[in-house]
């Protein structure tokens, strides 16, 4: 039987990362985000949002913060939910200040 492969694209990303976070998988959706930076796919706001929020699922309050400057860099826009992750990622791991 053929094997058939999934091509990876921002979708495909997005969907896996959101769904792994949404399942209270937060180390698999960083490593999927992680996996998506180092194939060069096309980042998005979804996918960086979704990451950011898997930060603050883990109180990686840091990791988020570098993932917001990430999107800055790439030009990724700025949206609400990324402000809101970022902050509440810092004000779980107690670092608001």
């Amino acid at each position: 039987m053929a094997q058939r492969r999934l091509e990876l694209t921002t979708i495909t990303f997005n969907t896996v990362v959101s769904a792994c976070n949404k399942g209270g998988a937060w180390e698999k959706a960083l490593h999927v985000f992680s996996a998506m930076v180092q194939s060069k796919s096309e980042l998005d706001a979804i996918t960086s949002n979704a990451a950011i929020g898997a930060c603050k699922t883990g109180c990686y309050w840091a990791k988020a913060l570098q993932l917001f400057q990430l999107m800055k860099q790439s030009n990724i826009q700025l949206t609400t939910i990324g402000f809101h992750s970022a902050i509440s990622a810092c004000a779980k791991a107690t670092q608001w200040e």
